[in-house]
């Protein structure tokens, strides 16, 4: 069996449990191509709703929550509002004052107690240390495990969403101009490439919109929509601005490396 078909019969034993005892469930955090496979294969289920989760707005490592077809509310209001039904958690981890660390050393930190990354989301580094987000199951062992990253001696809490310091990703505005809406001519615009390595970054599957893959170069995007070209980093459709005499569209995008 495949690391795919793995993941999808973890994730329908949880969509399984969601619909029959009318619960929230969720899955361990994805990355950006298990997200696309996991709402591509629930989208069309009626019974429950398919939600990628990471305990903020803009988060970036997401899980995948189930929660019954009648849920209206947003999940972050809702599990503000009830946080006993939270899969995730916050640990805030206060270094000592004369040491330094970066994203690499709490990360390192962790995978050394053997835990697996599947079980931690984003990590907020501050100058104080460090707010990372974790399966709310490995939460205690992660507390009373881990003491140091790299030369720094920590001490960990567990924290409120409310409470966290979140990094907020670096971006720039470029302006471009194109002939269509056309995701290949995005692509190629946002990233200066010539349309047949847009063609090929498409086709390969390292592109996703609103967390689906894209395969389709012709595939119509909009404002608003989050592309994701993988190891390259992600664009933001901002604003459509305009159009030239010649036809040409003018696109504000947020680019985030």
């Amino acid at each position: 069996m495949t690391e795919d078909n793995i993941l999808l019969s973890f994730a329908h034993d949880r969509m399984s449990k969601c619909i029959n005892d009318y619960v929230i469930t969720s899955t361990s955090f994805l990355d950006v191509r298990q997200q696309s496979l996991v709402l591509s294969e629930f989208s069309k289920n009626h019974e429950a709703k398919t939600i990628l989760y990471g305990g903020y707005d803009t988060a970036e490592r997401l899980v995948a929550v189930f929660v019954p077809y009648y849920f209206e509310d947003g999940l972050n209001d809702y599990f503000l509002e009830n946080p006993d039904e939270n899969p995730l958690t916050v640990i805030r981890f206060k270094k000592d004052s004369f040491s330094q660390a970066g994203h690499r050393d709490y990360l390192g930190a962790l995978m050394g107690l053997g835990i697996k990354r599947e079980t931690i989301g984003d990590i907020s580094v501050t100058e104080k240390g460090a707010d990372i987000v974790v399966l709310k199951s490995i939460a205690s062992f992660i507390m009373s495990e881990m003491k140091s990253a790299g030369r720094a001696t920590l001490h960990a809490e567990e924290i409120s969403f409310s409470e966290m310091n979140y990094s907020v990703s670096s971006s720039k505005e470029i302006t471009i101009n194109v002939s269509s809406m056309r995701l290949d001519n995005i692509i190629s615009a946002c990233y200066k490439l010539s349309r047949s390595d847009s063609a090929d970054a498409i086709l390969s599957g390292s592109i996703f919109v609103n967390s689906l893959q894209a395969l389709k170069c012709d595939k119509k995007v909009s404002k608003g929509d989050k592309i994701v070209f993988r190891t390259k980093g992600k664009a933001v459709i901002k604003e459509i601005a305009g159009t030239s005499k010649k036809g040409r569209i003018f696109l504000k995008i947020d680019i985030y490396n």
